[in-house]
């Protein structure tokens, strides 16, 4: 049960620690190098785990999972603000919320494409090797495809009276509102398959 716990707190961890190092990459280099630097990141944690395998400790994936959630902090960071600046702003909302829809997508269809060989005794590795090689695929032809770079500070460009009174109060009880859903998240994630399967409460 502890294992299972790092594996989500080190992942959110990682989210926490580089969401704000992200947002100040972004703000100088704009939000392609963003997507771009957070897909090599999330490849390059991949990746690691080949050299991890080999080394066998759970630190040594708990590490590869780390560079992974820096990753997805900064592609998360720079992709869902990217996605509602391009087009018109009355769908920014439609569009974000197509985009984020395929984070369940994934989640329901990774386990049954990839869970069956991760428990058939297979390489662990090759998975994520499969996978690194895909984003870094991603990453080379989203750095060359012709999309229009937008300002980052088109959107910060409001007057700080006008929302000063709403964000004192709406910011953080959003805030506070992300935070029960995160530590909800990671206790279903970490022990919800335990508790079907009645494995690991010795621990």
């Amino acid at each position: 049960i502890t294992q299972s716990s790092w594996i989500q707190v080190i992942t959110f961890l990682a989210y926490f620690v580089s969401a704000v190092p992200a947002g100040w990459f972004i703000a100088r280099w704009g939000y392609r190098r963003g997507v771009v630097t957070g897909l090599l990141l999330f490849a390059l944690g991949a990746f690691l785990f080949v050299p991890g395998q080999q080394l066998g400790t759970f630190q040594a994936f708990i590490a590869c999972l780390f560079i992974i959630g820096v990753g997805l902090a900064f592609l998360e960071t720079s992709a869902n603000p990217y996605v509602t600046e391009l087009g018109d702003p009355e769908t920014a909302t439609s569009r974000l919320n197509m985009a984020q829809s395929f984070n369940g997508l994934g989640s329901m269809l990774a386990p049954a494409l990839v869970g069956g060989f991760l428990f058939s005794g297979g390489d662990i590795s090759v998975p994520y090797l499969v996978m690194g090689c895909v984003v870094v695929a991603v990453a080379l032809v989203f750095s060359r495809v012709h999309l229009p770079e937008v300002p980052t500070a088109a959107s910060t460009e409001v007057s700080s009276s006008t929302f000063e009174g709403r964000l004192s109060t709406y910011f953080y009880i959003g805030l506070a509102a992300l935070l029960a859903y995160e530590v909800a998240e990671i206790s279903i994630n970490s022990y919800f398959v335990l508790f079907l399967t009645g494995k690991g409460y010795a621990d």
